[in-house]
């Protein structure tokens, strides 16, 4: 059933060409209560989100008799690779109920039906997503416990160095303007160690940090006898927990120990024109003079250990990964464990 009424006078139904007015003006007024720093999207950040995509996004919505977005459930598509054999994952995000909708029985009446239709629509087999994760507030993780199936992965912790304790040789790193062509073959070299991550081919990467609307990353790459053995991307940001050089994305492979020193390196110099860019935001210029890089990969990953040899400590933080798993043949278990992720993956940074 493509969308169903009920006597709390809302429509539980999939996204339609226009949504995206009324979607807005529900999440700027909404994220605005609760956030002292909120900054209002735009239709230009929407598009890019949840239109331009490559691996597609998913929306669910309860719509009021006024046409009003009462609640959403969304998501970012991500494709992934599962030992070689291509899927679909998807990151929740951006997910909220008008708390001035109705009685606080039908506001969350309305929540849980559009997340139930969320998960119906696009987990699999109805659907392509094997696998739904995210890094919910608490009131959102409580729902999606109860009502939606979703368990823990883990509580994130984060790594940050001194950027003095990072200092090295990094006269191998070129400083691009932009994704690499050749990053696809360096990609495929990390995914072969890696066995579950998302798809980084250059369509992903070119939108997910080329054409993002609101920030500017920095691109290092080595390059060794005219091949691509490194890649770092990063921008000056400030999380809830953490601020400095931030690292979005690292795809260097566990046998090029040189190449990861040279980035690092050139990482921990920051970025020299960060704070005085013309429109950057205070909490990017503020993060660009921060001493510290700061960088998140699960502990299950290579890099967790790897880079605490070379000077980077453990923090705390407050984000926790929740997920569910659509198909019998990818435990939760074996996602927490194998699946392979940085910031870049996230809508965080």
């Amino acid at each position: 059933m493509s969308s169903e009424r009920t006597r709390s006078a809302f429509e539980v139904r999939g996204y339609r060409a226009g949504d995206e007015h009324a979607i807005l003006a529900a999440y700027n007024r909404i994220f605005a209560r609760v956030d002292p720093g909120f900054v209002p999207r735009d239709e230009r950040a929407w598009r890019w989100a949840f239109v331009e995509n490559p691996s597609g996004s998913r929306i669910s919505l309860a719509v009021a008799a006024d046409g009003r977005v009462v609640a959403q459930y969304a998501g970012l598509g991500q494709r992934v690779l599962v030992d070689g054999r291509r899927t679909h994952f998807s990151q929740s995000v951006d997910s909220f109920v008008d708390p001035d909708f109705a009685s606080g029985l039908a506001r969350a009446t309305a929540f849980v039906r559009a997340g139930e239709r969320y998960a119906a629509t696009f987990g699999a087999p109805a659907g392509p997503d094997e696998v739904m994760w995210g890094l919910p507030v608490p009131a959102a993780w409580r729902i999606g416990k109860e009502k939606l199936g979703y368990e823990v992965l883990r509580t994130l912790t984060f790594l940050a160095a001194p950027s003095e304790r990072l200092a090295g040789d990094a006269s191998a790193v070129r400083e691009l303007a932009g994704v690499p062509d050749d990053v696809e073959r360096l990609a495929q070299r990390v995914a072969a160690r890696r066995g579950m991550l998302a798809l980084r081919d250059r369509a992903h990467l070119a939108w997910r940090y080329e054409r993002h609307p609101l920030h500017r990353y920095r691109f290092g790459a080595v390059v060794r006898g005219g091949e691509l053995v490194g890649l770092a991307i990063a921008r000056a940001a400030e999380l809830a927990d953490a601020r400095g050089e931030v690292l979005a994305d690292w795809l260097v492979p566990d046998d090029e120990p040189d190449a990861a020193r040279a980035l690092l390196a050139w990482l921990a110099r920051g970025s020299p024109t960060a704070s005085n860019t013309a429109g950057a935001s205070r909490a990017a210029r503020d993060a660009s003079e921060s001493p510290e890089l700061v960088a998140f990969f699960a502990d299950t990953a290579p890099e967790w250990l790897a880079f605490q040899r070379l000077g980077f400590r453990v923090r705390p933080s407050r984000y926790v990964q929740v997920g569910r798993s659509y198909v019998r043949s990818l435990a939760l278990a074996d996602v927490r464990r194998r699946f392979w992720w940085t910031l870049g993956d996230t809508d965080l940074v």
